[in-house]
């Protein structure tokens, strides 16, 4: 029997060829996670931004609110003062 050999011939371009798109493989995922953590800082500071909307329209409607309560008093009292 005769022992079996098997020869590679690999040339520099296909090796080359090889590295890089492993190379581009690798960078390809390394953007992909850093576009989907940058999604999920926008989406985070999205919600943040309507909440914060939300505080602030509440704080005006009940400044609003206060203001009419206050005006609806103080027109009471000059009522009283005109009937007395």
């Amino acid at each position: 029997m005769h022992p079996i050999t098997i020869e590679y011939s690999i040339s520099l371009s296909d090796l080359i060829t090889v590295m890089l798109e492993l190379l581009a493989s690798a960078l390809g995922y390394i953007i992909k996670q850093q576009h989907d953590k940058i999604r999920t800082i926008q989406s985070q500071l999205s919600d943040r931004n309507h909440e914060l909307y939300n505080q602030v329209l509440s704080i005006f409607f009940d400044v609003l609110k206060d203001l009419k309560q206050t005006m609806i008093e103080a027109a009471q009292k000059s009522d009283s003062k005109l009937l007395n």
